[in-house]
């Protein structure tokens, strides 16, 4: 378990997209060369999500795991229900859509190996990250980023970016604390992290 890595996705309505989606996660993955799971939760879709899912636990037994419930509960929900499941002692969040690569997981992990984070969260703010949003949607983001500055005092622009990095130590302890399971969800990880 000591360097394992657990990627829990949480899908909801993916069933078009979520096979390819498992196998390049698998890939990438694969490709660090070190034990890894990774852990899909269908969030109550009622799509076939879960039975497109399955053909890639069928392809890969010892490597995936497909839960399913069947109400939908949210992301917050899903990923808790996800961590569950995990025997890595990073786990990493990544959602299912792919909005963020999952080859963007080796510099999330590599600040958790070397010991110098705890929790790493990708950002769409960065720099060197190419995203091209509406300007709409680029001030309701700025404001929100800042209102969560405001109010919690997070040293973080982007709190609600699909794709983190946790030890599960951290969210051992975090996720009794955690009362949000949909939209504050992330904030309230993040915030409880920081806390401790």
């Amino acid at each position: 378990m000591s360097n394992k890595i657990s990627v829990v996705m949480p899908a909801y309505n993916e069933a078009v997209h979520i096979l390819d989606n498992l196998r390049e996660t698998i890939a990438t993955m694969e490709s660090l060369g070190r034990p890894y799971e990774v852990i899909l939760v269908d969030d109550g879709s009622p799509d076939n999500t879960y039975h497109s899912a399955s053909r890639a636990l069928a392809e890969n037994t010892n490597k995936v795991k497909v839960v399913r419930y069947h109400r939908n509960a949210g992301k917050g929900n899903a990923l808790m229900c996800g961590f569950r499941y995990c025997t890595g002692n990073i786990v990493v969040f990544l959602d299912a859509d792919m909005d963020l690569h999952p080859a963007q997981i080796p510099r999330l992990i590599c600040p958790i190996d070397s010991g110098a984070a705890d929790v790493v969260v990708g950002s769409k703010w960065h720099p060197k990250s190419d995203v091209n949003y509406p300007f709409i949607r680029k001030a309701w983001s700025t404001g929100y980023s800042l209102l969560v500055k405001l109010l919690f005092g997070l040293p973080l622009r982007d709190t609600q970016t699909g794709l983190k990095a946790f030890r599960s130590t951290v969210l051992a302890r975090v996720f009794p604390r955690v009362l949000a399971k949909r939209f504050a969800f992330d904030v309230e990880v993040l915030v409880n992290a920081h806390h401790l």
